[in-house]
């Protein structure tokens, strides 16, 4: 290899290590404020539940931490060679989960923007004009969606999963240097 080679190597090495720490930064701010926004919904409905008021934060808890879980457990398995049933499981859990979140999410803040409809209707001043509640509960479905796309999905372990460099054809007899 030349020097020219060697250089180039290393910038494509470097931008690609750059570009995957800003990618799991992202992921990871998504999903951070994904659960806090998630985190605070949940806890209202537990409320709306009718859950005791020292309790409702359990509900979320659970939820979100079942998210997070399935996501582990699904990035672990991906690394090793696992058999399709477990895989599956893992995936049908974390898509179980964030659907809870997702509809949970939904609910709330089409509720929501009913209400405050009604309370404008009635002469209320909320300082800003509600969403229709359709549109507000599109809006509150697209963090736990986010969680859910970020969330790897290997359906094939041999390919792929394992981080790595794809093999070439190789011939030590052209490296030496000249």
């Amino acid at each position: 290899m030349t020097d020219f080679s060697l250089r180039a190597a290393r910038v494509q090495l470097g931008a690609l290590l750059a570009a995957l720490a800003l990618a799991i930064v992202i992921a990871l701010g998504i999903t951070t404020g994904a659960f806090v926004l998630s985190f605070a919904v949940q806890r209202d409905l537990a409320r709306q539940a009718l859950l005791l008021e020292h309790l409702t934060w359990i509900f979320p808890a659970i939820v979100d931490s079942a998210i997070l879980g399935a996501t582990i457990a699904i990035v672990i398995i991906s690394k090793l060679n696992m058999n399709k049933r477990d895989r599956g499981f893992y995936i049908a859990l974390a898509v179980s989960v964030v659907v809870i979140s997702i509809l949970g999410n939904a609910y709330h803040a089409y509720h929501a923007a009913i209400a405050a409809q009604e309370s404008i209707g009635g002469g209320g001043d909320l300082g800003f004009i509600p969403l229709t509640p359709a549109i507000a509960a599109a809006i509150a479905i697209i963090p736990p969606t986010l969680v859910l796309a970020f969330t790897p999905r290997n359906h094939n372990p041999g390919e792929g999963s394992r981080i790595g460099v794809r093999r070439l054809p190789f011939d030590r007899r052209k490296c030496h240097r000249q």
